[in-house]
């Protein structure tokens, strides 16, 4: 299933394991170009 809009909220609110980074980075990869992500967080970039 394919979700048009991906909304992840208070994104960061506390430091993410190597793999749970890792499996983050290729959700984002494979919706890239295909469809929306929104990334929301109260912390600096």
């Amino acid at each position: 299933m394919t979700v048009p809009l991906r909304i992840m909220d208070h994104f960061c609110m506390c430091k993410l394991p190597l793999t749970a980074a890792e499996e983050l980075l290729e959700v984002i990869m494979r919706r890239y170009e295909r469809t929306s992500t929104l990334v929301t967080s109260n912390r600096p970039v």
